[in-house]
């Protein structure tokens, strides 16, 4: 590592595969397969990294992670105890964006699949279980079908524009559209959908100004440029 770090904030090169052999065995005789192998595995051990290191940027995700990884080892005492802890930090949070959608999900699918194989299935609300993945499902459904709207108009599609329709019936006949991570994509794609009626531009500004501590800042940033676009198709 001292000779990639030479070569990178010192000497401003590529460290070469000879070289680095040198700086590993010394005057041998260079064998290429030898340092290939090596520098494979360290490229493997990188990434092993950068994904661990994201996952523990990110506390909810480290949390379902572990509580899962205990659930399917049998360790049933710390996996309850985990989840719980899951479950609770989501709840006390302020967010409730698409990610604390899908978290709340899959916390109560986690418990689910516990119960499954302990044969406890009454334990679980399954007419919750799936109401919170269709949430989670349709507030991403939304948020994919907003950006795509405010690029290209992609309801050239006449049955891609029907399903659409039939998810906006449906996302209001269920009252969903009180909930921030849905509402807000909700009112965008329409606003986004029919630029000549402000109403619904209108309405996501109201989400925006009274609700923005439910988003975290990457989503807050999302819709204000879907916003943005809006106006650019208003005027």
């Amino acid at each position: 590592m001292e000779y990639f770090n030479e070569c990178r904030f010192y000497l401003k090169v590529s460290p070469s595969k000879e070289n680095t052999y040198k700086k590993l065995y010394g005057k041998g005789t260079y064998q290429d397969q030898k340092i290939r192998t090596l520098l494979s595995k360290l490229k493997r051990l990188t990434e092993q990294f950068l994904v661990v290191q994201n996952v523990l940027q990110e506390d909810n995700d480290f949390q379902l992670k572990l509580a899962q990884s205990l659930r399917e080892r049998g360790l049933h005492k710390h996996f309850q105890k985990e989840i719980a802890v899951h479950n609770k930090k989501l709840e006390k949070g302020e967010l409730r964006d698409a990610s604390y959608l899908r978290q709340r999900f899959l916390n109560r699918q986690e418990y689910y699949q516990f119960y499954s194989v302990r044969r406890e299935t009454q334990q679980i609300d399954m007419a919750l279980l799936i109401e919170e993945r269709d949430q989670a499902y349709y507030a991403e459904l939304l948020r994919l079908a907003c950006s795509q709207r405010s690029y290209k108009a992609f309801m050239d599609d006449p049955k891609r524009d029907q399903q659409m329709q039939v998810a906006l019936g449906f996302i209001q006949e269920k009252g969903w559209v009180q909930q921030p991570a849905i509402g807000a994509y909700y009112h965008t794609f329409l606003a986004l959908s029919r630029p000549r009626e402000p109403e619904h531009f209108y309405a996501l500004k109201e989400v925006l100004f009274n609700q923005a501590d439910a988003f975290s800042s990457e989503e807050l940033r999302n819709l204000f440029l879907l916003s943005i676009n809006y106006c650019i198709k208003r005027y």
